[in-house]
């Protein structure tokens, strides 16, 4: 992949996906969508809650910018009857 090159990711029903990117790659997520779910940024280890759908009119996506590396990512946990999703851009 190179940079302007799409990055996304579907997961199944009450399924967790997560994307690191590789070594040296830094990615924008743009959007972000999931019902009943958890949308956080994560160095493995740690996570910070970025979106949370399972508060009152969380359903939907969230449009933002994060910048993501191979050290700090995303994880989206889905518990809902639906998916989790994301989108966005290589830049590097």
């Amino acid at each position: 992949m190179t940079a302007g090159d799409v990055v996304n990711g579907l997961s199944a029903t009450s399924n967790a996906i997560s994307f690191q990117p590789a070594s040296g790659v830094e990615c924008v997520i743009t959007s972000t969508g999931a019902y009943n779910s958890w949308i956080e940024i994560t160095d493995g280890t740690n996570f910070g809650l970025w979106q949370d759908t399972n508060a009152p009119n969380g359903d939907g996506q969230l449009q933002t910018k994060v910048f993501i590396n191979n050290t700090r990512y995303i994880n989206c946990r889905s518990n809902g009857t639906a998916g989790s999703w994301y989108s966005g851009i290589q830049i590097k």
